[in-house]
């Protein structure tokens, strides 16, 4: 899996990218090096001797990205290998030093298949109620809930990034540390620069329309007091926390149909090309 590689300005920029991707790679020298990242940093070498014609490889912001974050995504690349995860049509591009998201790599059509993922990686909101002890305790009380559906996974999710052992833990690392971008936390001057946008009239649990941030905090609220109520040890994890959980989660899952039963997945790789009800 290599970043998307473009023609760099000069000389000095092509130094700072080589030197970024070498401490990615000495970073996650633990791990097996995917051969798409030497090949990067080959392109790189070779691009900055001639500085031109340069084949699609590494994006410019490249030498702007922090490299223990290039080195997160070497193990990531290298775990979704081992999980035997297809995504050969894709790849991850940074758009900006903190934005990045799937890109397609080819032209893909409707009958192909862009990500191909074992049931076993994928964290499937039926299996956790039908599984885990608080799952079980979440969809006996779904009426308790305003959102049981993403409470389910959200639960889920925080118990796996504070476990260390959990076979999800380099796709919880890679999750944003922030949510801050999305719009039901955006101050009132800049939601006013989105009148007129389709962003204000979004209903679903990621965002409420303007008038309804307050309410769907208290909502958001209610449903960890209520997770607490049902799983007391589950009061170590912080609000804050949960917030951060909750719309991360509201924000990269899937609606599916499993053995003619629908319900809704949280997929590796998938969620780093934004939201999508349907898979």
């Amino acid at each position: 899996m290599a970043l998307r590689v473009e023609i760099l300005e000069n000389a000095s920029e092509y130094a700072e990218a080589i030197k970024t991707v070498q401490q990615a790679i000495t970073l996650a020298k633990s791990r097996p090096i995917e051969d798409g990242w030497t090949k990067t940093l080959d392109r790189l070498t070779a691009a900055d001797k001639g500085r031109k014609n340069l084949p699609t490889g590494t994006h410019p912001m490249l030498k702007r990205v922090d490299p223990s974050e290039l080195a997160l995504y070497l193990e990531f690349f290298v775990w979704l290998g081992k999980c035997c995860i297809r995504f050969d049509k894709t790849e991850l591009r940074y758009f900006d030093a903190s934005y990045r998201g799937l890109a397609a790599k080819q032209i893909i059509r409707r009958e192909q298949d862009v990500l191909v993922v074992p049931r076993e990686y994928m964290i499937v909101q039926k299996r956790i109620r039908e599984e885990t002890a608080l799952g079980k305790s979440i969809a006996q009380h779904d009426r308790d809930f305003y959102y049981p559906n993403t409470v389910t996974i959200t639960s889920f999710v925080m118990g796996q990034i504070a476990d260390p052992t959990s076979k999800w833990t380099l796709m919880m690392r890679t999750m944003p540390r922030s949510v801050e971008n999305f719009p039901v936390f955006f101050r009132t001057e800049e939601l006013a620069l989105l009148e007129g946008s389709l962003i204000l009239g979004i209903t679903d649990v990621q965002t409420e329309p303007v008038e309804d941030v307050a309410e769907l905090k208290e909502q958001v609220r209610n449903d960890y007091d209520q997770v607490c109520k049902l799983d007391q040890t589950f009061a170590q994890h912080s609000f804050e926390d949960f917030v951060r959980a909750h719309f991360l989660v509201a924000s990269r899952i899937f609606g599916i149909t499993i053995s003619g039963e629908e319900t809704i997945t949280m997929i590796p790789y998938a969620g780093k090309s934004g939201r999508h009800n349907e898979p």
